[in-house]
C-alpha cells in the first residue's frame, strides 16, 4: 500500500517542484478523514484532515495538518522504506480509494 500510493504522490510531487505546467491538483485519500494533495498552488506535499462543514456537501481543508518540502518528503519516503521492511505485512493492506 505504501509503496503503491507514495509512488504516485512522489511523481505529482517531483513534477510540483519542476514546476511542470500540467500538474493538476491530485488528492488521495488516506484514512478516515484525512487527504493527502499535491497542488500546484502550494509548494508541497499537503496531509490534513478534511470535514463536510454543516449546510454544504463538499469537503474542506481544516487546519489540522501540514506541507511537507522537498526535503522533508524526501526524509518521509526514506522512513516509509523503513516501516516497509520491517512490516512488510503492510503491503498487502489497501488504501481507501480501493475498498470505498
Amino acid at each position: 500500500m505504501f509503496t503503491n500510493v507514495n509512488d504516485e504522490i512522489d511523481q505529482a510531487a517531483k513534477k510540483l517542484w519542476t514546476e511542470d505546467p500540467e500538474l493538476e491538483e491530485k488528492k488521495w485519500h488516506m484514512d478516515g478523514n484525512v487527504i493527502e494533495t499535491v497542488n500546484p498552488a502550494y509548494s508541497g506535499v499537503n496531509i490534513r484532515h478534511f470535514l463536510v462543514p454543516e449546510g454544504q456537501t463538499e469537503v474542506t481543508a481544516t487546519r489540522r495538518g501540514l506541507v511537507l518540502k522537498r526535503d522533508e518528503w524526501e526524509k518521509i519516503k526514506t522512513s516509509l522504506k523503513l516501516v516497509e521492511e520491517a512490516a512488510p505485512e503492510l503491503e498487502s493492506t489497501q488504501p481507501c480509494s480501493e475498498t470505498h
